[in-house]
């Protein structure tokens, strides 16, 4: 199933805000979809921008309801027609136009061709996909829906219809017009009158925990360092107190620290995830320290085994002169603690 279809046949979704989200949750999904609606005013013979493209989104949705109501029946295709742009340098243009394919006489029938088209930075167009819809549609002058939905970087699904929505086409996309400043909107020739406008996105956590760091680049950075700071340094699931009831540790990890460019720490995973292990990878960041004004004590942010960020009250402390890192989480009444693994067994 696509997560469009999802989307259309799931209205509410309900998060679980416990402990066995934030370490270890079986099937629960890790990230929840964000909806927004938009009310645009008429938009004639333009672009009009929506919003802009979420950055990392595992799945993007793009929907707008309307019509055009000047438009009415002729002799081949109608002079007026809308769509969904989005992109940055580049673009994507999905848009919808009535038909009649002999009109006047008894064999006529009215229909919407739906094109695909990518428009370069130096404004040339290609066709990338077209659909005719013969059913299923508003005559002209009346309102349809047309949804676009991005699978990753690299599809796009559209689906059109005038009470319900069906799968017209597909085409490959390219991920370089979906640069930082994406975004997406709506595109007419004549009047169009909006009755809906809506986007849903997801974002995939994977892909925006992924950092440069692997193992071995984590290595060369603290032998170059040679424990000139103590928050720094490789470090191997110890122990943990916690409440059974709340929750349980997502793994035995093996984590990082490293400095990072805001004055704190990347935590960088490494090893030993057991909830969620398909999806951690080596390098992925599982946490923030930001400093408090005590020494050695940090806030935190910490991402759990199904990837959600958990910050609340949560703190992490160097501790035994560096030979303990220990991370709290009181609202869940849940601490564990890392052991330091030292250079010289790193550099083995």
């Amino acid at each position: 199933m696509s997560r469009f279809a999802q989307h259309i046949s799931v209205i509410h979704r309900v998060a679980l805000a416990a402990l066995w989200s934030l370490f270890s949750a079986g099937e629960i999904a890790a990230a929840l979809p964000v909806r927004h609606y938009y009310q645009p005013g008429e938009i004639c013979d333009s672009v009009a921008g929506i919003a802009s493209l979420p950055v990392g989104a595992g799945y993007v949705v793009m929907e707008a309801r309307g019509s055009l109501p000047s438009d009415r029946e002729r002799a081949g295709s109608s002079d007026s027609w809308w769509g969904i742009s989005w992109g940055g340098s580049c673009r994507y243009e999905v848009t919808m136009r009535g038909r009649n394919a002999d009109f006047g006489n008894l064999s006529d029938e009215y229909v919407v061709d739906i094109t695909a088209s990518h428009i370069a930075s130096d404004g040339r167009r290609e066709v990338v996909g077209q659909s005719t819809v013969s059913s299923g549609m508003a005559m002209a002058g009346g309102s349809n829906t047309l949804s676009v939905e991005l699978v990753g970087d690299s599809v796009a699904n559209v689906y059109v219809g005038k009470n319900t929505l069906a799968h017209v086409l597909t085409f490959a996309v390219d991920d370089c017009c979906m640069d930082g400043s994406a975004g997406w909107g709506i595109v007419s020739h004549g009047c169009w009158q909006p009755v809906m406008v809506m986007d849903e996105s997801e974002t995939d956590m994977q892909r925006s925990l992924t950092t440069g760091w692997t193992y071995e680049t984590v290595v060369g950075y603290l032998a170059e360092r040679r424990g000139v700071d103590a928050a720094e340094g490789v470090w191997k699931y110890f122990d943990r107190n916690n409440n059974p009831d709340k929750g349980v540790v997502g793994g035995k990890y093996v984590i990082a620290t490293v400095r990072n460019s805001e004055g704190g720490y990347d935590v960088i995973y490494l090893d030993g995830a057991r909830t969620g292990r398909d999806r951690w990878r080596e390098g992925m960041l599982k946490g923030r320290l930001s400093p408090t004004i005590f020494k050695g004590h940090f806030d935190l942010v910490w991402y759990d085994a199904l990837m959600d960020s958990v910050s609340e009250e949560a703190n992490a402390t160097v501790q035994q002169d560096g030979a303990l890192l220990e991370v709290a989480f009181p609202v869940y009444e849940t601490t564990f603690r890392f052991s330091r693994v030292p250079l010289a067994d790193l550099l083995r």
